[in-house]
């Protein structure tokens, strides 16, 4: 399955952090363009468990943290295992 991004866990976490308005402008914009345009970027299983984790250890609401999980997973999601070894 071709993509055009594929994202890392820093991405979407500068994309809701308040407190790096220059990251978070860039971040935000990226998953915005992933939002207009399905199937064009894609999120391993790993960068999801990365994300819920330090989501939730900077201070949001774990059940926060499941619902944007549960959005991104509208996106592609590779599974290293099912996919086949690095």
């Amino acid at each position: 399955m071709p993509v055009e991004r594929f994202f890392d866990t820093n991405v979407l976490l500068y994309g809701y952090d308040l407190e790096a308005p220059a990251k978070r402008l860039v971040a935000k914009s990226l998953i915005e363009t992933a939002w207009r345009n399905p199937g064009r970027a894609a999120i391993s299983v790993q960068v999801l468990q990365e994300f819920q984790v330090n989501f939730v250890r900077i201070g949001h609401a774990p059940a926060e943290a499941a619902v944007l999980v549960e959005d991104f997973t509208s996106w592609p999601v590779i599974d290293k295992e099912v996919n086949g070894p690095s």
